[in-house]
């Protein structure tokens, strides 16, 4: 299955694709509730992924899997360097977004995430950011993952740049210690899950 560029047409795919994927997150299932789930993927759905896949294809660094059929198996956002992942433009249309699908404690929520991350974030930002990578859970297991990261590791290595995410899962540690990245922070926004930020040196 081929990795190619996000196209416009793939965006409701990706994110429903995205939203199965983190289903079962601890931190984005603290941040949007929802204990039936069905009505936590919808949040997830319409409060963080689509904002999250059009700020990436904004960008032009969000890559998709699909497999033959067309189906979008797999989905990866990154920021490139020196560029933030969200404007205060797009948070402002996003925050309203958020709150609607997933309410007011959402919101809250998200908002003492973003400030560990932004305390928290390596204050040299020429690296890639990896801001989600998501795989369906059926396609698990397969190097689907591998996959969808590597051309923009790839990049890295030829052009020595550092790449960088945070990881919302302990799960994925080892999978993304594989790829060459490595813990440098762990913490816990307002006693929530704990959320971990690697970092990866060009090989």
């Amino acid at each position: 299955m081929p990795v190619r560029h996000l196209l416009e047409a793939d965006v409701p795919a990706v994110c429903d694709a995205l939203a199965d994927a983190f289903l079962d997150d601890p931190v984005m299932g603290w941040i949007v509730g929802r204990e039936d789930p069905t009505a936590r993927r919808t949040a997830l759905i319409e409060g963080f992924f689509r904002w999250n896949v059009k700020a990436g294809q904004r960008r032009g660094h969000t890559y998709v899997l699909a497999d033959g059929d067309g189906a979008v198996r797999a989905a990866a956002v990154w920021s490139p360097p020196d560029v933030g992942m969200y404007t205060e433009a797009e948070v402002e249309l996003w925050i309203p977004a958020l709150a609607g699908a997933a309410g007011a404690e959402a919101v809250q929520r998200l908002g003492a995430l973003g400030e560990v991350v932004r305390t928290l974030h390596p204050r040299d930002r020429s690296h890639f950011y990896l801001a989600t990578l998501g795989v369906v859970a059926e396609g698990r297991g397969r190097g689907l993952g591998v996959e969808t990261v590597a051309p923009v590791l790839a990049r890295c290595d030829a052009d020595r740049l550092p790449a960088y995410l945070e990881s919302s899962n302990p799960r994925n540690r080892t999978f993304y210690e594989r790829l060459g990245f490595r813990v440098i922070w762990e913490a816990s926004p307002d006693a929530g899950p704990v959320l971990a930020g690697m970092w990866r040196e060009p090989t």
